[in-house]
């Protein structure tokens, strides 16, 4: 679990992609006291194996001396403390503590000063990768987020910039980090779907080749090894009480993920996105059929298309561009991914858990075709949420033409009775 701590939502800087300046403003006061509250309830709850972050907006605007006693009470707290930032406010004084307090910072940006351009000026950026190296130099753990976009990644001569960009922060120490891509094409500073290809392609044979442990190429590697340090990204996540991540607002409000921009976290977790993802055609913005969906979860619900939660991420291609790639080193190392059941990790109603179960007698009960002997069929016996029963029809499993209509065995909706496939309160089915 990581908690994030933000009593400042402004930012100095105005980083043309980023959602989180255009709704907030400095006038939000915080409340320590109230947030300390929360964040001492939220340790009860998880116990002391989490992560606290000081996080934003930038957090390098609150006067120094506060800055320290949110250090020290954490540290009080036994956790040890970390902070996200733009790195352009970072002093000697700033450096000092994160010494005393053995803060782990995470610097925001995405290359030298001309792939930077779209978060800083070069002046700023100079002084940010002169901050990386002060803090390098004084041993202080660094981490690195950056964003693709057309000035970093839109040509090959701006993506080898971006790798010199990462071999210098190797040449320092710095191997950890997390790449973000600018959505295309919400956005004018995206990558067009060839391009993404060629650079995802070529980026994780860098990653991997260089050592290098980057979100969200050593993530996809992870969960095709079975492994279970992988970020949330690639794990079922309910938008409206995201388990990975808890946020403490400035007043001591405990929010979702902010990414979400949902500000209060509902009291119960269920997984109900990834089960329309597993059963909605990938052209309507689902998962159906995808290889990689065990392994990824349609992705990051903050991030589905068109703002959807319920859609898949809209940076799939991404995401399958480097499991193909990954899959691919693994072959011919002679290794296969993990095989996993997408339900595994899933939080789901009762009654979803009672259809799903494998204690159940009855033979296929997952709701995806099969070929038993020489018979393909549907699975029947679904249980029907709105009618509260199993409805009875055909029961066989084989095809069938009643009144010279075709169709699978359903059972689910008495209502259609055309044969053809519908998606009635999120079911699909065929006419049974």
């Amino acid at each position: 679990m990581v908690i994030l701590l933000n009593p400042v939502l402004y930012c100095n800087l105005r980083c043309e992609y980023c959602y989180a300046w255009r709704h907030f403003d400095k006038n939000i006061k915080y409340d320590k006291e109230r947030m300390f509250e929360s964040l001492k309830e939220l340790i009860q709850k998880w116990g002391k194996n989490i992560s606290v972050a000081l996080h934003g907006g930038e957090p390098t605007l609150l006067p120094i001396d506060e800055l320290e006693d949110f250090f020290k009470r954490l540290v009080d707290l036994g956790i040890r403390p970390s902070i996200q930032t733009n790195g352009s406010l970072i002093t000697d004084r700033h450096i000092e503590l994160f010494k005393k307090y053995n803060v782990s910072v995470g610097i925001s940006i995405d290359g030298f000063p001309e792939e930077n351009k779209l978060r800083a000026s070069p002046n700023i950026t100079k002084r940010i990768l002169l901050n990386i190296v002060k803090l390098r130099k004084n041993g202080i753990p660094v981490s690195i987020l950056s964003v693709f976009h057309k000035y970093n990644a839109g040509t090959d001569e701006r993506l080898n910039n971006f790798k010199r960009f990462m071999l210098w922060l190797k040449a320092w120490g710095i191997t950890n980090g997390r790449i973000l891509s600018v959505t295309y094409p919400g956005s004018q500073y995206g990558l067009p779907p060839e391009r993404i290809k060629k650079v995802w392609k070529e980026m994780t044979y860098f990653i991997i080749e260089n050592g290098f442990h980057y979100t969200p190429v050593i993530d996809i590697v992870n969960s095709l090894l079975g492994r279970s340090n992988v970020v949330c990204v690639f794990k079922p996540c309910d938008p409206f009480n995201t388990i990975a991540v808890d946020e403490i607002q400035p007043d001591g409000t405990v929010a979702s993920c902010m990414r979400h921009e949902l500000y209060q976290k509902d009291d119960e977790i269920l997984n109900i996105r990834e089960w329309i993802l597993y059963h909605t055609p990938q052209e309507y913005g689902g998962c159906k059929g995808c290889k990689w969906f065990p392994y990824c979860y349609g992705g990051c619900s903050a991030n589905g298309i068109n703002g959807d939660w319920r859609n898949r991420d809209a940076n799939c291609l991404i995401y399958k561009t480097i499991f193909e790639t990954v899959e691919n080193i693994m072959r011919y190392l002679g290794m296969e991914p993990v095989k996993k059941n997408w339900l595994d990790e899933l939080r789901l109603p009762e009654y979803f858990k009672s259809y799903y179960s494998s204690s159940k007698s009855i033979d296929h009960l997952d709701g995806i075709e099969h070929i038993d002997g020489t018979i393909r069929h549907l699975d029947s016996n679904i249980y029907n949420v709105n009618y509260n029963k199993t409805i009875q029809g055909h029961l066989d499993g084989i095809e069938h033409t009643d009144g010279g209509i075709r169709h699978l065995d359903s059972n689910i909706l008495p209502n259609h009775t055309d044969g053809i496939e519908h998606l009635d309160g999120g079911w699909r089915h065929l006419d049974g």
